[in-house]
């Protein structure tokens, strides 16, 4: 019965949050929301001068593990260098996943992200194979990273930068995704190693 009652009050305190984070994004400038569009617990966002992000109606940004099936290892943020453009469909559910963009990420309508998720256009490093002190000083170049409609991206799953997954495709949990996903399919791991000019 105590149980019940706290996980009752943490929910509503998630919520409330989210309410009150909803109202204070909807005064930001770069980011522009749609209706019915809601945010549960703190959703970190980090914009530079310049970025935008754009979230539509119906979304779900969930920040809170409280009434979600499991736990979440990291805050959930979206994070939006100067220039960068991130666009949330209508009808997309994200829980504790987290978006890092200098270029461009879109998502499209209906897809569902589960916690972990990881979601980036860019390493935020140089690659730098032939100086790895370069690394601390240099950054790659971004490649926009595309979602499809009706998507659903497991738990603890990356999106690397340049990425496509097209409308339909299953990203199951813990896949690392570079590349090219076909719509309507399930993303499967290869076991060949990557080229350094992919990464």
């Amino acid at each position: 019965m105590i149980l019940n009652l706290l996980h009752f009050l943490l929910l509503l305190v998630s919520r409330l949050i989210g309410a009150l984070l909803l109202v204070i994004i909807k005064l930001d400038s770069r980011i522009s929301v749609g209706v019915n569009t809601r945010l549960r617990g703190w959703y970190g966002f980090e914009l530079d001068t310049g970025s935008q992000v754009v979230i539509g109606s119906n979304v779900l940004l969930n920040a809170s593990s409280t009434g979600y099936h499991f736990g979440f290892r990291a805050a959930a943020k979206i994070r939006a260098g100067s220039q960068a453009v991130v666009i949330i469909s209508d009808n997309v559910r994200m829980h504790g996943a987290s978006i890092q963009s200098l270029d461009r990420v879109e998502i499209g309508r209906g897809t569902v992200i589960a916690a972990g998720v990881i979601i980036m256009d860019n390493n935020g490093h140089a690659l730098a194979l032939e100086a790895p002190e370069r690394r601390l000083i240099e950054t790659d170049v971004p490649r926009k990273v595309t979602i499809g409609d009706y998507v659903w991206i497991g738990a603890n799953a990356i999106i690397l930068p340049g990425s496509i997954i097209e409308a339909g495709a299953i990203i199951p949990a813990g896949s690392i995704v570079k590349g090219k996903v076909a719509s309507r399919t399930i993303f499967s791991i290869k076991s060949e190693p990557y080229n350094s000019s992919e990464i």
